[in-house]
């Protein structure tokens, strides 16, 4: 647990960003945000966020080695 607590502040101080942690699912947490306003979308590989009433979903965010990228 300790280790996580020293990841999170590296990325908060590094990236400067703000790091939430779900209680339970991530994809009901980051639709929360949406819905909230205070971000624009979830990024997800699955369609999760939208039964959590995500109005934006962006998917296939990271290449798949699988794809071909051309």
């Amino acid at each position: 647990m300790q280790i996580i607590k020293l990841y999170r502040s590296m990325i908060e101080v590094v990236y400067i960003v703000c790091v939430v942690q779900a209680p339970c699912e991530a994809e009901a947490q980051c639709a929360a945000l949406v819905k909230a306003g205070k971000v624009y979308a979830v990024g997800t590989e699955d369609m999760d966020a939208l039964t959590f009433g995500s109005s934006v979903l962006l998917r296939h965010l990271t290449f798949s080695e699988a794809r071909s990228v051309f």
